[in-house]
């Protein structure tokens, strides 16, 4: 199969055409990318590639650093005066793109513009728990809070704006940042290209493209033809396995990437948990960790990953036992109705993306599923329509993925009953299969006022072992990262969250 398969890939490179869209400029390293760059303005990003791409363009006043752990950035001091006071004085010197100097007006702007609701950011719900952001000086700021917030420094892991700059979508496709990277050139939303401003980092080219190639085959060929260097978290496992003896070099390293089944817990059958407890033993996991990422993740059974300060390690696990999963099935009031029969105990649906290897896996546990007696309607939308789906709660079953799962009052966004949203969607939060435990709303509430880290753990050590106990979520596995990147390129060390920073370190083989 893996030299049949490379043979093909290799037969496909030679006979495609050398078309603009393979050529490749010598001084230019080009991210194929499967979904576009929405939006370069930090304030609206929330796809992954916005986020991802805005990260090289702007400086925030903290970052998230390789180990997961929060590190200054923009700031040069930051720290809690008091339980709802929060001092940061800013480093000097910092320029934008466009010459000016960064100062706390600009820092203040940015927070202000976010929390003004007539500008619809979407992190609008984060920051409006700030009271008020007053400047002391050109270099520091005080933010106050309505109330003791702990992962408040956290939340500050957003780009810093310039305020003269800010007119109505006007960075969305012209941004202004202080980073490493400035805007070249904006074709599209699907093809975006950067220049590299500091000659402090090691990325030996002059530009840094984001190119969009939805079709995964096609992604993969135009890397393979050299109309691209680098495709991360954007190919099936299977295929980066069989690529490892290739023109490529394939890198594969754990990461924070968070996989679970979510679930409408208003659903009259879903809503019982011993048929939620019955879908979590029907899983194989380490069959589809084997089979279909060719061993590149690693089951999960909390939403943070176990090397985490927080992780919670002593929680109820699921392992594959569709026996116990039909027993459950039984005392939840849904026997078989004709044994090893066609009949089914009941019916739902399973919504997915159309990216092929989501359907493969899909359909894996579908299988799973009808084994223990379900019949499972998989049903797979392009990845706008099942998202809004999602996001409005128009599903029974669903899988998906959490990408940056670090603070653990990521439990607040995803849990916490003021997280669901409403009829329309809008929410504060991604409490999607509406889940409400007045327990869980109070460790929430507690682990957001509690400033001392191991006092946090023992909450948070709480919160894992009744949510892996009611199962809003079924946790599935944490993926590994997978890069593949042009061979004359090395030391491309891929961040646990998958951020582009590692191409800034990038070496070029001569």
């Amino acid at each position: 199969m893996k030299n049949t398969l490379i043979l093909l890939i290799l037969l496909f490179t030679v006979l495609l055409p050398d078309t603009g869209c393979t050529r490749k400029e010598s001084d230019t390293f080009t991210i194929l990318i499967e979904f576009p760059v929405d939006t370069l303005d930090p304030r609206y990003a929330v796809s992954a590639y916005s986020i991802k791409a805005c990260r090289l363009i702007y400086n925030s006043l903290v970052k998230i650093d390789r180990d997961l752990n929060i590190a200054n950035d923009l700031a040069e001091e930051i720290d809690f005066v008091s339980p709802t006071e929060l001092y940061v004085r800013i480093k000097k010197g910092v320029s934008f793109h466009n010459g000016a100097e960064l100062t706390s007006e600009d820092v203040k702007y940015t927070y202000d513009s976010i929390r003004d609701p007539g500008r619809h950011s979407p992190y609008f719900g984060m920051y409006k728990r700030i009271r008020e952001i007053e400047i002391t000086d050109r270099y520091s700021l005080i933010f106050r809070l309505e109330s003791p917030h702990s992962p408040f420094i956290s939340d500050l892991v957003m780009g810093i704006i310039p305020k003269e700059t800010d007119k109505e979508n006007y960075l969305s496709k012209n941004p202004v940042g202080t980073n490493s990277f400035r805007l070249h050139k904006y074709i599209s939303e699907e093809h975006i290209i950067l220049e590299k401003t500091e000659k402090t980092i090691r990325f030996p080219k002059r530009f840094l493209a984001f190119k969009t190639i939805r079709d995964d085959n096609t992604r993969l060929l135009s890397l393979l033809n050299q109309g691209g260097d680098l495709i991360q978290n954007a190919a099936a496992p299977i295929i980066a396995a069989e690529l490892k003896d290739s023109a490529v070099s394939v890198i594969s390293a754990p990461s924070v990437l968070y996989t679970y089944m979510g679930i409408n817990l208003t659903d009259p059958i879903l809503g019982n948990k011993d048929v939620r407890k019955a879908l979590a033993y029907a899983i194989d996991r380490e069959s589809i960790i084997k089979n279909k990422f060719m061993g590149m993740a690693r089951p999960s059974d909390s939403v943070l990953v176990p090397e985490h300060w927080a992780y919670e390690k002593d929680v109820e696990r699921y392992e594959y036992n569709p026996e116990k999963a039909k027993r459950l099935l039984d005392s939840a009031g849904f026997p078989d109705p004709d044994g090893d029969g066609p009949l089914k105990r009941f019916t739902i649906t399973y919504k997915t993306s159309t990216n092929k290897f989501r359907i493969q896996i899909a359909k894996m546990i579908c299988r799973m599923l009808e084994d223990i007696g379900i019949e499972v309607k998989l049903r797979a939308y392009e990845f706008g329509t099942f998202f809004s789906d999602i996001k409005s709660g128009n599903f029974q079953i669903y899988t998906m993925q959490w990408t940056e799962p670090i603070e653990p009052d990521f439990y607040y966004w995803l849990f916490h009953s003021k997280s669901i949203p409403d009829a329309k969607g809008n929410t504060n939060g991604a409490n999607r299969g509406k889940y409400f435990n007045p327990v869980i709303d109070n460790l929430l509430d507690e682990g957001r006022r509690e400033l001392g880290r191991e006092k946090r753990k023992e909450i948070y050590s709480k919160v894992q072992k009744i949510i892996s106990d009611e199962l809003p979520y079924i946790s599935l596995w944490h993926e590994h990262n997978i890069a593949i990147i042009n061979s004359k390129y090395t030391n491309y060390n891929i961040f646990p969250n998958a951020s582009f920073e590692a191409v800034k370190e990038i070496a070029e083989v001569h």
